[in-house]
């Protein structure tokens, strides 16, 4: 259940890196990693919900879940950002600069900016999967009054 989870956010995660193929979607690339974010909250709160009721530890899994998925879709995204096709759609966005000067700013320090980028990218869902397994996996206790109250409108 937990791989599934994983394999999910893998793919949410990914899905922004298409959008570097071509520079008509390449602008939409911040919108689409903050939908990216609203949907992870909800994959996040899910994998909650659902180990809290086979009653299995939440923190941990979905930490790791976070990291790992997060850290595996950044280093993808920057791999492929670094691809001609992609490299041509980065160009085109940046008016005025050249070609060249792209070129390098993309490929300067290309290992230690992917670790890097993946890295926080990876601390950030984990605590991101923290907090939304957590609260998708808290019980909300009643007390007996409510539910009686919520039986009987008239009283």
């Amino acid at each position: 259940m937990l791989l599934v989870y994983a394999m999910l956010m893998f793919i949410i995660f990914s899905i922004p890196s298409a959008l570097v193929f071509s520079p008509l979607t390449y602008r939409f690339l911040t919108l689409a990693h903050f939908f990216t974010f609203l949907l992870s909250v909800i994959v996040f709160v899910l994998l909650g919900r659902s180990l809290a009721k086979r009653h299995r530890p939440m923190v941990l899994p979905a930490i790791a879940a976070g990291f790992l998925t997060a850290f595996a879709a950044a280093l993808l995204n920057q791999y492929l950002m670094r691809l001609p096709s992609p490299q041509q759609a980065f160009i085109s966005q940046l008016h005025g600069v050249p070609p060249q000067a792209a070129i390098t700013m993309l490929h300067l320090h290309m290992v230690t900016s992917a670790l890097l980028i993946s890295a926080m990218g990876g601390f950030f869902y984990a605590t991101l999967g923290l907090f939304a397994a957590w609260w998708g996996g808290r019980i909300v206790r009643t007390s007996p009054d409510d539910v009686k109250s919520k039986e009987d409108p008239s009283t």
